[in-house]
């Protein structure tokens, strides 16, 4: 049954001019939360997007611990092994040698001079000892931990 049968054309008029308000009332409330709704899309894309570049952050951030941490350890284990000695075998003309690379240098350089005023043979002996113990021990230091030069 139509809303306008039997009426006057004044009140079918009315009656129309009515529905059309109400109508019209509902498609601007549509309108006004379709608007709403793109907002809160854009706003949620937005804080994705915040949130991605916070995590990509959050990852550049854990990777530079990573390395910070990996740097801290092999400055660790290298200074370790600069200080891995061998027993001086008792012979107290060394110098100051605190690593195994200026302990080695210096047994070197006692053996390879030309110097004719050893104390004695038998220190010459203790000498070489010390240099054949600090040899590998120097050898692997610097293997892993002489910074490389060109």
């Amino acid at each position: 049954m139509s809303l306008i049968q039997g009426k006057t054309p004044a009140e079918a008029v009315q009656i129309l001019a009515e529905q059309m308000d109400s109508l019209f009332g509902r498609v601007e409330n549509l309108e006004t939360q379709q608007v709403q709704t793109n907002e809160s899309i854009d706003a949620a894309q937005l804080e994705i997007e915040r949130l991605r570049l916070e995590n990509a952050n959050l990852k550049l951030e854990a990777e530079n611990i990573k390395n910070q941490v990996k740097s801290s350890e092999y400055k660790k284990d290298c200074e370790d092994l600069a200080k891995k000695m061998p027993d001086k075998q008792g012979y107290d003309n060394w110098g100051y040698t605190p690593t195994i690379t200026t302990l080695y240098q210096r047994a070197k350089t006692l053996l390879e001079s030309s110097n004719p005023f050893w104390d004695n043979e038998d220190n010459k002996k203790l000498v070489r000892m010390v240099y054949e113990e600090a040899k590998p021990l120097y050898e692997a230091y610097i293997a892993k931990c002489a910074p490389v030069t060109i």
